[in-house]
């Protein structure tokens, strides 16, 4: 049903919704490398990653 709907198979969007959860709980330098490591580009102030 879910892949009628949305084109999305059910397993893809538990996947998704995981990686979401993982997102809120993530520190600042966490989520730029994840924008990095996805080629998406920074929204803020600070753009470039920040070292450990």
């Amino acid at each position: 049903m879910e892949y009628l709907l949305t084109g999305k198979d059910d397993i893809q969007s538990k996947r998704i919704q995981n990686i979401a959860r993982a997102c809120e709980k993530a520190s600042e330098i966490e989520l730029q490398m994840v924008e990095k490591i996805l080629d998406i580009p920074p929204v803020g102030k600070n753009t470039e990653i920040l070292e450990a």
